[in-house]
């Protein structure tokens, strides 16, 4: 019974991150950092498709240039999709 309630608290958790590490526009998982300005994240087709260099969450202007990959938060998912497929076995 105590083994259920941990999985359960486990998936509920995987849902919060699952919804924390995608695009806010269109829920795409490979996310590129406005690093250098306000470190939203936003899928590379939302980038592009930005009229303006503005943030859409927070409207704060960004440099191209300071536009980075964000390497850390893409292991960070490929770790949380490993644990999301042992606890849905």
């Amino acid at each position: 019974m105590e083994a259920d309630c941990e999985c359960s608290n486990i998936i509920a958790v995987l849902k919060k991150i699952e919804k924390i590490r995608k695009c806010n526009k269109c829920g795409a998982t490979e996310l590129i950092s406005l690093t250098g300005s306000c470190s939203h994240s936003l899928c590379s087709d939302c980038l592009r498709g930005l009229a303006e260099s503005i943030c859409p969450e927070c409207s704060t202007p960004f440099e191209l240039k300071a536009i980075l990959p964000n390497i850390q938060w893409s292991s960070f998912s490929h770790e949380i999709n490993k644990i999301a497929s042992l606890v849905n076995r």
